[in-house]
C-alpha cells in the first residue's frame, strides 16, 4: 500500500493501535483499509480484516513518495531502536526507504495524537 495510517481499537478496558492499509476515505473524517498486523489481545479485529477509523482515532500515518517514507512516525523510532545490524536488515527487507530527515505533516496529523505518545503502541511498531 502507499497510504496507510496506525488506528486505535479498543475492547473493553483494552486498547491497541493497528496498521491499517487505506483503500478510501470519507473527506477527512473516516478512512477505511485493512487490518495490516496480528491484534495480541483484540479478538472482534483481525489481521485481514476491512475496518473503518475515524480521525480522532489515528494515532500515526504514513505515505510512500517515490520510493521513500513519508510521515511514518512509530516506523522511526521504532527503526532508532534497533542496532545497526537489526537495522540493516530491516531495511533490506522493506521496499522504501526510511531517511533520518523525517516526513512532512501534512493535513491529516494535525487531527492525530502525538505518536510520541504512542510510539509503542500497535504492540508491533
Amino acid at each position: 500500500s502507499d497510504a496507510g495510517l496506525k488506528g486505535t481499537f479498543r475492547e473493553g478496558d483494552e486498547v491497541e493501535y493497528l496498521w491499517v492499509e487505506v483503500f478510501g476515505a470519507e473527506g477527512d473524517t473516516l478512512f477505511r483499509g485493512t487490518v495490516a498486523n496480528d491484534p495480541t489481545s483484540l479478538r472482534r479485529v483481525a489481521y485481514g480484516d476491512t475496518v473503518a477509523v475515524r480521525a480522532a482515532d489515528v494515532a500515526d500515518w504514513y505515505a510512500v513518495d517515490r520510493d521513500t517514507l513519508v510521515g511514518g512516525f512509530t516506523m522511526r523510532v521504532f527503526r532508532r531502536r534497533l542496532d545497526a545490524e537489526a537495522r540493516a536488515r530491516e531495511d533490506s527487507a522493506r521496499d522504501f526507504v526510511i531517511t533520518d530527515a523525517g516526513g512532512h505533516p501534512g493535513r491529516l496529523a494535525s487531527g492525530c495524537r502525538s505518536a510520541r505518545r504512542k510510539s509503542g503502541g500497535g504492540r508491533a511498531a
